[in-house]
């Protein structure tokens, strides 16, 4: 894994979305919590992703946010790597592949319980309330005034197989007992 580590107090904090611009992945959040953070520390903030809101939305927060638009896979290394903190505050999300990404890249994770995602609060990053733009305020400063250090342990890819064979189980038994309950349920007609 490629760690990284934070910024030192008094440099601007680098803050990177990538994904689906638009409300299911929380994006109108992470805009209001920008509006919040202005002024109060120095950041930059880039957006990777095609853009599902109004070119009106784009225009308004211009001053906080810089819009990339849709990002080659092949140019996503270079974002991570530039970044010091990712935000994903999905309302609704299976279990989004960039975060996976962001964690593999040592970054810590801003994110919702309904991303579906594997990041440990206060270990990994940080799990907001959906719809919660001041929640991502307040963690967006514990990183910039090192109120917070990244914590992940060198055991991540452990804990995400770890994670992966949890999961697989329960889907196995599920479907087992789906079957099972099926089988009786044909026997009984």
């Amino acid at each position: 894994l490629n760690r990284r580590t934070l910024k030192k107090r008094g440099d601007e904090l680098r803050i990177l979305f990538a994904g689906s611009v638009g409300l299911r992945k929380g994006i109108p959040y992470l805009l209001q919590a920008l509006r919040l953070l202005k002024g109060k520390i120095p950041f930059t903030c880039k957006v990777a992703g095609s853009i599902d809101i109004k070119l009106q939305r784009v225009k308004e927060y211009s001053d906080v946010c810089n819009f990339l638009g849709r990002v080659p896979r092949s140019q996503m290394a270079d974002l991570y790597t530039w970044a010091d903190v990712f935000v994903l505050p999905s309302i609704c999300e299976g279990s989004a592949m960039v975060i996976y990404e962001a964690l593999n890249w040592g970054l810590p994770v801003i994110t919702t319980y309904n991303s579906g995602s594997i990041v440990r609060d206060g270990i990994d990053g940080f799990i907001v309330p959906i719809r919660d733009a001041a929640a991502i305020t307040d963690n967006l400063l514990k990183i910039y005034n090192g109120n917070y250090q990244i914590n992940q342990s060198n055991n991540l890819d452990s804990y995400i197989e770890e994670y992966y064979q949890k999961s697989s189980q329960t889907f196995f038994d599920l479907l087992t007992k789906d079957y099972i309950l099926n089988s009786f349920k044909s026997l009984k007609h």
